[in-house]
């Protein structure tokens, strides 16, 4: 079922939306972080929560940390295959 298809019974039940999406922890690495769209929220089981703006600023942070040797490797060969 997609999500189109299920916000329209929701609707056309008069049923109250609540999408949430379990995420990976940017502090504790475990998937248990609940992010709810609807508040623009989330909170993780190790006590930490934030809005989604600050949730997304943070993965950001750890996906450049995690990639940035592989950019500067990219930037220096010039092209060449190692």
């Amino acid at each position: 079922m997609s999500i189109r298809v299920a916000n329209e019974i929701v609707e056309l039940q008069g049923i109250s939306k609540k999408i949430e999406f379990i995420v990976r922890c940017p502090y504790c690495e475990r998937k248990e972080a609940r992010l709810n769209v609807k508040k623009g929220k989330w909170e993780c089981i190790c006590g930490k929560k934030g809005t989604e703006e600050e949730l997304l600023r943070l993965v950001q942070g750890n996906y450049l940390d995690s990639h940035q040797e592989a950019y500067w490797e990219s930037r220096n060969n010039n092209g060449v295959c190692k």
